[in-house]
């Protein structure tokens, strides 16, 4: 690796690590603005979190209030199903992901969001990279329960691990949702 691409990664792991510190101001900041009508929620690869928050914030909107919820994911393959496991506990939140297929974000649809709904730094990095002019759009789903603004992707992990992110998960989601409902 070239000493300018070491400098590179350095440089935005900084960004990303400055980003998540100011992470619960600005999305409490972003929160007291206006209702957004169009809301994007990301992850990496758009099969657990992302779906799973989308649908919690569908679930959570009254009927007269009119915000439109999308998901997507940065892995480079779409049409992608959550896992059946995964699609069975989200049955004990009431969400049923069995339909659900993973799309891949572009700019397009960046631009088409009034929030961004974002999991981790490495959504912030891959989003800041993809469509830089969004960085004001961004809400950090972690940033709404206290706990530190990163919620870890439950691929590959444990099933109590999943558990216990989804329980977060979904919490994060409801409290977005009450914020919306208002």
């Amino acid at each position: 690796m070239l000493r300018g691409e070491i400098a590179s990664k350095i440089r935005q792991r900084l960004q990303a690590f400055w980003a998540a510190r100011r992470a619960p101001a600005r999305t409490r900041a972003l929160l007291r603005g206006p209702t957004p009508r169009r809301i994007l929620v990301l992850c990496y690869g758009n099969i657990y979190r992302s779906p799973f928050v989308a649908a919690c914030l569908r679930a959570a909107l009254p009927n007269h209030v009119a915000v439109e919820v999308r998901s997507a994911g940065f892995h480079s393959v779409a049409d992608r199903a959550s896992p059946a496991s995964f699609v069975e506990l989200c049955r004990c939140y009431g969400m049923d992901l069995s339909a659900h297929r993973s799309t891949v974000i572009d700019e397009s649809v960046a631009r088409w969001a009034d929030w961004i709904v974002i999991m981790d730094r490495r959504n912030w990095l891959d989003l800041t990279r993809l469509c830089p002019e969004v960085r004001t759009k961004v809400v950090w789903l972690g940033a709404l329960d206290g706990a530190p603004v990163d919620i870890a992707d439950p691929y590959g992990r444990p099933v109590a691990e999943v558990q216990k992110l989804t329980a977060r998960l979904h919490r994060s989601a409801t409290a977005l949702g009450a914020r919306l409902s208002t």
